[in-house]
């Protein structure tokens, strides 16, 4: 069943929304129920994502956290406070395709307007997911917008395949592409927990602009975020936003997992071993040097790696449209996605 939860008409700005119910409480169903946005009578959302992962946090899970966007300060409800205007009407509605009932409470505060600025940009959201990325091949966490906007900033959810037995996974760059940038970034990071403000792994924490509310290396499940609030990332005709799919770890543990089967591609190493220091780039430098071979360093391994990633991307645009793909089926929201065990999970 579809439930239309706001229909304003006239010109508006949403500041606040406070979602609770079974949405709050049901891991199925945060992943399941969709909540879709429209403005100025638009026929395609501005805005479509799981409700779960609209709100902050990835893989139908939730955790205690508060920042610039979005909170939930005990885990069983849903808080948003970014400016959305619409300058001839608003329209919100979500869509329960979980299988079991779904029960919402919920307020959404507005104010009313005379007029909207002529400047003034559209609030927008794009959720996909990816449950095996491929080797080599940087995650889209936002395709290639057109228009003039503002990227706010984005929550991503990455599940470790098992075949790497819990290894490390974020070493993967956040790039972003600017107007017409296309084979380099127009900014790019250094590893993912640097992109999140943190450094040499990544815990559990919560901040204003960055963090990680869910860190469980036991399950090796991540969901984290990166909002450019105080650093704003504008651009004027198009913008796309990736990140790569790497990992590190020692030589020996790589070795013995990709014996088993795990697919990798090293990248390059770093460290030392005693007194040497080593430093290279496998795909330029030291195209002929294997990880199986005697004379590889024994140092800490960049290497690119396949996972399930999912990422929630935030924008505004300067119409009520984009260009980008629809929401993805339920069924691909909710493959392989262990229910079960993410009750255990906090």
């Amino acid at each position: 069943e579809k439930k239309i939860l706001f229909d304003v008409k006239g010109a508006g700005i949403i500041k606040r929304m406070w979602f609770s119910g079974s949405i709050a409480i049901t891991p199925e169903q945060r992943r399941a129920v969709r909540i879709d946005m429209y403005w100025d009578g638009a026929k395609k959302p501005a805005v479509s994502a799981p409700i779960g992962d609209f709100f902050g946090i990835a893989h139908g899970l939730t955790s205690r956290f508060d920042n610039e966007l979005f909170s939930s300060p005990e885990a069983r409800s849903f808080n948003f406070t970014i400016p959305m205007p619409f300058r001839k009407s608003g329209l919100i509605e979500i869509t329960n395709e979980s299988s079991t009932e779904v029960q919402i409470w919920y307020d959404i505060n507005y104010l009313i307007v005379d007029k909207i600025p002529d400047d003034a940009l559209y609030f927008h959201a794009y959720w996909n997911r990816n449950p095996k990325t491929t080797l080599g091949v940087d995650y889209t966490i936002l395709p290639k917008v057109y228009g003039n906007g503002r990227y706010l900033g984005t929550n991503i959810g990455v599940i470790g395949d098992s075949s790497y037995n819990g290894t490390w996974f974020g070493e993967g760059e956040v790039k972003i592409y600017l107007d017409g940038d296309d084979q380099t970034p127009t900014l790019v990071g250094t590893g993912t927990e640097d992109y999140i403000g943190s450094g040499y792994g990544q815990g559990q924490y919560a901040s204003r602009y960055f963090g990680s509310p869910v860190s469980n290396a036991e399950f090796d499940v991540y969901a984290f975020y990166r909002y450019h609030i105080v650093d704003p990332v504008y651009f004027h005709q198009d913008c796309k936003v990736t990140i790569q799919q790497m990992g590190s770890q020692k030589t020996d543990v790589l070795r013995k997992i990709k014996s088993k089967g795990a697919k990798m591609t090293p990248v390059g190493f770093f460290g030392k071993n005693g007194n040497t220091s080593f430093q290279g780039r496998l795909l330029d430098e030291h195209k002929s040097l294997k990880l199986e071979d005697k004379e590889f360093p024994d140092t800490y391994v960049n290497y690119y790696r396949s996972d399930d990633v999912c990422a929630t991307a935030y924008f505004y645009l300067d119409k009520p449209e984009s260009n980008l793909p629809s929401l993805p089926s339920v069924e691909l929201r909710l493959k392989d996605l262990n229910l079960k065990v993410w009750s255990k999970i906090k």
